[in-house]
């Protein structure tokens, strides 16, 4: 069966990046429906998005950007990327390859960053672990799904952050999900700027708290 794929990328104020990224999924994935769901960017975002991708305009918020993308893409899977990320060329192939399977509704890929400190590698392989395990999927791990998944579940909550998680924790009662073993590198940006090992701790504490139930309005407050 022939797949159809569309990637979605929410954006907010991502011109030094969208240019790049967009030319980089045209020249990997030519076959690709690419939509980019902006959350009102103030910079070139949007002049630089259009031509290379359909723009949809959307109130700010990831999970609200990427459910309307996803209300206007025409694939059967839909593909969930940040502008930061770098993205196997093979990706797609192994995306469809994955889903020929009917049992798996959809999955993502091994995370992994960009940048050269020497604890990313262990920390990443850990994390890569833990995800397998548990069957976590984040969002900087490029979610793809069955478009008719996705619509049945209603798409993302219209919640402030973890709306992944909170996705992710519907989809896997569904059915089966998978994470390849193929790395999709992020940018480390955000790391550095807050201070990576700080981050890091941050981020744990946060979804430690988000899986005791503190809600997501409140956690907000600390991301």
């Amino acid at each position: 069966m022939a797949f159809c794929v569309s990637i979605i990328v929410p954006t907010l104020n991502e011109e030094a990046l969208i240019g790049d990224f967009l030319g980089y999924l045209r020249m990997s994935f030519p076959e690709a429906e690419i939509i980019v769901a902006d959350g009102g960017s103030e910079d070139g975002t949007v002049s630089l998005a259009e031509g290379m991708a359909r723009v949809v305009h959307s109130p700010r918020g990831r999970g609200t950007q990427m459910n309307a993308g996803a209300g206007v893409a025409t694939g059967d899977i839909l593909w969930f990327l940040h502008a930061d990320c770098r993205p196997s060329p093979d990706s797609i192939s192994l995306i469809t390859d994955t889903l020929s399977d009917d049992r798996v509704l959809g999955g993502g890929f091994r995370w992994a960053l960009t940048g050269s400190k020497w604890y990313y590698r262990p920390f990443t392989a850990l994390a890569h672990l833990k995800n397998t395990r548990r069957r976590n999927l984040f969002g900087d791990m490029g979610i793809f799904v069955r478009k008719a998944t996705f619509e049945t579940m209603g798409g993302y909550g219209d919640i402030p952050i973890f709306e992944e998680v909170e996705f992710n924790n519907r989809l896997r009662k569904l059915g089966e999900t998978v994470i390849l073993d193929t790395p999709l590198p992020s940018s480390d940006r955000k790391l550095l700027k807050e201070g990576p090992i700080r981050a890091f701790i941050k981020n744990d504490i946060l979804k430690i708290a988000y899986s005791l139930g503190f809600s997501p309005e409140f956690l907000k407050k600390f991301y």
